[in-house]
């Protein structure tokens, strides 16, 4: 009994007949395309398409294009490939290659240990390799393109069902010849996987990527979240001021080889890293060369892939439904899937890319082409920044929100209050009648009782303040407007995955774990 197909659904885009939707955001969909073309030739593709009612946002459509043209000139069997740019009435799409897999985010979440060195070192050589491609692109007179990823992390890190890996989403990718610039102070990314230049707002090179890559390697090998804490100012301080240990202090028993590589992507001066991403693939490689060799760790990471996502290795049916194959049991390494919920059948390249927040545009819209047309207010912003920032925003309607950030209100006539309170600060407080946007900025003075030495002050008093620390975080203060939503809402899966809370313990073993 064939099924009806979903009213939702457009017929077709571009050439494409609609097979059925792999996602949907608020920005964009992700839907699985068919061409047919003579002599029975078919081919099946993922069609990435800006939804109708944003397809007039001019910032959105061009961001959607640049990203389609930079990875559209990046060839490599590392990095994904778009294999068609169009217009299909007045909305893009691009399309792209269909994968079977997941992402790495989706491996770590489904073993119940971290993985194997010989596999977390293959697949961040392979990320490598096409990190290389991307920052060595030139245009047609060989010139650079200069080409930052600058949101490397486990979810645009693709592995497929046979092992292949693939660099994802470039949205945020900053290059020469780009339609849209990133406004000064404007940091686009995830804190915990962000340089500590990227951090501070200052230029970033390809080095950026490569430390960018050290920690989605350190959180491989140890399955903890390196940089991550209970909040987005502690989590820029980590960055940028706490070296990170060796992984094998978390895993005792891991190579010295895959300590020192991963010291020194982490560096936090980018010319003590590797010189480019292309010599930390050498080391990688060297390692596993001298281990079990780059071939059979693929095979072993095949199986691992197959056994961990059996359901991925699908098909699409004629009736617009997606249906799977489970494949045949693979022999694969010892790490074992934990138990899970079934999930989509087929997981597709860009599930992770533009769903939700897409192409790297951190503002949220509530646009909806079927509401009642009905005047509604304006919105206002209010900009709250200090120094030093990270100091936590109380404020009606509010939470878990550190500056500097960019809130979205509602005009009101309506006073509110505003407390900035930081560690070892006098609380900062004002009232603010939020009916137009603004500008806040609070000076927090040292505490008294910071100031006290330590053998004065007794037990209780609050350490002294760290003026070199405050430094170097004050210039994370110039990641205006959008930093303070950006870790959460461009990440949905971030926000799905279960975290577990508690004290961090002293020591080298500082990282909290990645998932439960």
């Amino acid at each position: 009994m064939e099924t009806a197909p979903d009213a939702s659904l457009p017929a077709t885009v571009g050439p494409y007949r609609v097979v059925g939707r792999l996602a949907m955001g608020g920005m964009a969909e992700l839907l699985m395309g068919r061409r047919v073309g003579p002599s029975g030739f078919t081919r099946t593709v993922a069609v990435k398409r800006i939804l109708p009612h944003l397809a007039s946002d001019e910032d959105f459509r061009n961001m959607f294009l640049d990203e389609a043209r930079l990875a559209a000139m990046i060839q490599h069997p590392n990095v994904v490939r778009v294999e068609d740019l169009g217009q299909d009435g007045a909305s893009y799409y691009m399309a792209m290659e269909l994968l079977e897999g997941d992402t790495v985010a989706s491996l770590q979440r489904a073993l119940a240990e971290p993985l194997e060195p010989d596999l977390a070192a293959y697949v961040v050589a392979e990320c490598a390799a096409g990190l290389h491609a991307a920052h060595t692109l030139t245009d047609a007179e060989g010139r650079s393109l200069d080409v930052v990823h600058r949101d490397v992390t486990p979810h645009n890190v693709f592995v497929t069902l046979d092992g292949r890996v693939k660099l994802i989403d470039f949205g945020v990718a900053r290059a020469a010849q780009r339609i849209t610039t990133t406004q000064s102070g404007v940091i686009k990314g995830k804190f915990a996987y962000m340089s500590p230049e990227q951090l501070r707002d200052q230029r970033v090179d390809h080095r950026s990527d490569q430390f960018s890559l050290g920690v989605v390697l350190f959180e491989l090998l140890t399955r903890r979240r390196l940089f991550a804490r209970s909040n987005q100012g502690a989590t820029v301080h980590a960055v940028v001021s706490e070296e990170a240990p060796p992984p094998s202090t978390l895993r005792p028993g891991l190579p010295p080889a895959l300590d020192a590589i991963c010291q020194r992507a982490l560096a936090k001066r980018p010319e003590e890293r590797f010189a480019d991403c292309d010599a930390m693939r050498a080391a990688l490689n060297e390692y596993l060369g001298t281990s079990t060799g780059e071939a059979r760790v693929r095979e072993r990471l095949a199986g691992l892939m197959t056994l961990s996502f059996p359901e991925a290795r699908g098909r699409a049916s004629s009736s617009g439904q997606l249906v799977g194959e489970a494949s045949s049991a693979a022999t694969g390494p010892s790490i074992h899937p934990r138990p899970k919920p079934r999930r989509p059948l087929w997981i597709a390249l860009g599930i992770a890319l533009a769903i939700g927040a897409a192409a790297g545009l951190f503002f949220a819209r509530s646009d909806d082409p079927e509401a009642p047309v009905v005047a509604a207010p304006a919105p206002i912003f209010v900009e709250i920044s200090s120094d030093p920032p990270g100091a936590h925003i109380a404020m009606p309607g509010v939470t878990d929100a550190v500056t500097p950030a960019r809130l979205e209100r509602a005009p009101s006539v309506v006073p509110v209050s505003v407390e900035l309170t930081l560690p070892g600060h006098e609380p900062w407080s004002r009232t603010l009648t939020l009916d137009v946007s603004q500008r806040v900025h609070a000076t927090l003075a040292t505490s008294p009782l910071a100031a006290v030495p330590r053998e004065e002050a007794g037990a209780s008093a609050a350490p002294e303040a760290d003026p070199a620390a405050e430094e170097e975080n004050a210039a994370a203060a110039r990641a205006a407007e959008e930093n303070a939503d950006d870790a959460v809402r461009t990440d949905p899966a971030d926000e799905a995955r279960p975290r577990r809370r508690g004290r961090r313990r002293e020591g080298a073993d500082t990282a909290i774990p990645l998932w439960d």
